[in-house]
């Protein structure tokens, strides 16, 4: 017979073993979940730092300068050639300072969110983004000024000279000068299974509200702009299910888009779409269409492109 008392010591011996047992899977659960994280791209991109450098030449072709990476940020540096004395491209503390009072946030010397296609070092000028407001920075006096105009929509492609906006309208493509607050439809023959400016997750991204970036390959004078047009008649559709956290919208819903699988007969096919901004034109040039099953021939980083053009902008060259 066992009393109350031994009774309770008996369990009590019995479940403790069970806890400790769950404790330590757990442990061991979060360790590999926490090894895992520290594998994944982002952790390991601090490992090795600068690994493409993107040099940039001074006006003169006596100095140069680029973005150096740090394990916690990144600065701006300039070599002076005949020496090689290295120095900061400017005072980072006294940018950072100003551009901080202008936005009313908090920046810091080593994370400054600098564009640098819009770096003037003759001018000592850059433009920076904080909270979706566009600033224009003199960075010698350390003084930041909203520029709203100039703020990039999430759809356009922007000029290299900051004039011109090459948008999405719909299915055709809009040429907006935001010098004079006019704007020119460049094309009207767009529908809903061949499109202007969008890869193949355009109807996708449509249905979801998200953003969807036009592609585009601007001539460095700004007065060429290179996408492309997109058919997509008689590709396979797929499903996603969208699930919402909402309470007025608690129901899943499904999206159906046209996206192409391994080994379907019918694949995207694109067309090169030259704009002539200055006589606010749009031609598909004749040539070859060419399977494009998922992503863009065209974008704003040179690094991805597969389209370029020459130094002058006489000649665009693209890869398909």
């Amino acid at each position: 017979m066992i009393d109350r008392t031994s009774l309770h010591a008996v369990l009590w011996i019995i479940v403790f073993p069970c806890a400790a047992t769950v404790s330590q899977a757990q442990t061991l659960a979060t360790t590999d979940v926490e090894h895992a994280e520290s594998l994944l791209p982002a952790s390991a991109a601090v490992l090795a730092l600068n690994e493409d450098p993107q040099v940039h030449w001074g006006a003169d072709a006596r100095s140069l300068w680029y973005r150096r990476e740090m394990a916690a940020g990144h600065e701006y540096v300039r070599i002076l050639l005949p020496t090689g004395e290295r120095q900061p491209l400017f005072n980072h503390r006294r940018l950072a300072d100003g551009l901080a009072k202008a936005s009313a946030s908090s920046i810091t010397p080593t994370g400054l969110p600098l564009d640098e296609n819009t770096f003037d070092p003759g001018a000592g000028t850059v433009e920076a983004t904080v909270e979706n407001v566009r600033f224009r920075c003199a960075w010698e006096k350390g003084v930041c000024e909203a520029v709203q105009p100039n703020i990039l929509p999430e759809t356009a492609s922007r000029s290299p000279d900051k004039r011109f906006d090459l948008a999405r309208d719909g299915f055709n493509l809009r040429l907006d000068d935001l010098s004079t607050g006019r704007s020119i439809a460049l094309t009207k023959d767009g529908v809903a299974d061949r499109y202007y400016g969008a890869n193949v997750f355009l109807e996708r991204d449509d249905s979801l509200g998200l953003p969807h970036k036009l592609p585009a390959a601007w001539s460095p004078d700004s007065r060429w702009a290179a996408t492309f047009r997109l058919n997509v008649q008689g590709v396979g559709r797929t499903s996603i299910l969208r699930t919402s956290a909402r309470e007025e919208d608690p129901r899943p819903r499904t999206h159906s888009f046209r996206f192409p699988m391994l080994g379907d007969p019918i694949q995207p096919m694109a067309e090169l779409v030259l704009v002539d901004v200055q006589r606010g034109t749009a031609r598909v040039v004749e040539s070859e269409p060419w399977p494009l099953p998922g992503g863009a021939p065209f974008g704003e980083d040179s690094r991805s492109s597969l389209g370029w053009w020459s130094a002058v902008g006489a000649r665009l060259t693209w890869l398909q």
